[in-house]
C-alpha cells in the first residue's frame, strides 16, 4: 500500500481539525476566512501541526495571520484595527503543505 502523500495527509488533518469534509478542504483554502480559525483554536490547530508534521514554527508572525478569540464589534472605530487589518496575511492549505516539505514556516512577510 502507497504512503498517503504529503498534500492529502495535511487536508484530511485540517479536515479533521475544523469538523469539515476533506473533499471541502482545497489547497487554496484559508484556514481563518473560510474555516473561521482564530485565537485560541488557531493555536491549538499549529500545536498539532507541527508535533504531526515536524514544522518549525519559531519565525511565524502569529498576529499577522489570526486575531484574538471573539471580535468585538467596536474595535472596527479604533484605526489601530485597519492597521492591522491591512497587515493581515491569510494562512492557506498550500502554506501549511509547503512548511511541512520544507520543516519550518516559509511564509514571506512583506511590510516586516
Amino acid at each position: 500500500m502507497m504512503k498517503e502523500d504529503l498534500k492529502n495527509q495535511i487536508i484530511r488533518f485540517v479536515a479533521e481539525e475544523s469538523a469539515k469534509r476533506p473533499e471541502n478542504i482545497e489547497l487554496n483554502t484559508r484556514l481563518a476566512e473560510d474555516l473561521g480559525m482564530d485565537g485560541d483554536d488557531a493555536i491549538e490547530f499549529f500545536e498539532k501541526y507541527q508535533v504531526r508534521f515536524g514544522v518549525d514554527l519559531s519565525n511565524m508572525k502569529w498576529d499577522r495571520h489570526f486575531g484574538p478569540e471573539g471580535f468585538n464589534p467596536f474595535v472596527v472605530l479604533l484605526p489601530s484595527f485597519w492597521r492591522i487589518l491591512r497587515q493581515h496575511c491569510p494562512v492557506t492549505v498550500s502554506d501549511l503543505v509547503n512548511a511541512a516539505r520544507s520543516g519550518a514556516w516559509q511564509y514571506n512577510y512583506r511590510n516586516g
